[in-house]
């Protein structure tokens, strides 16, 4: 089930959120995902997929479970993505 409140879409959002955690701790080692949904960007992801700043992506159904309120409400818009 997702964690945060905010799900982290783009790298923007990814960045800020890398930015906390590291912010005590320079060596710790974060395998950051990504939560896919209907607003993500297949140039954004290429290019944060090329630049390695995620480790996976993540799909929920839209209200599924927890936190999941922007999750996917409609499988086949994602087609491009996959």
């Amino acid at each position: 089930m997702p964690n945060l409140n905010i799900p982290i879409t783009n790298s923007k959002l990814l960045n800020k959120y890398r930015n906390h955690l590291l912010k005590n701790n320079k060596n710790l080692e974060i395998l950051f995902t990504i939560y896919l949904n209907q607003n993500c960007s297949i140039k954004e992801l290429s290019e944060m997929k090329k630049k390695k700043l995620f480790f996976s992506v993540k799909l929920y159904p839209q209200n599924a479970t927890t936190n999941s309120s922007s999750g996917v409400s409609d499988i086949k818009k994602m087609t491009k993505i996959f």
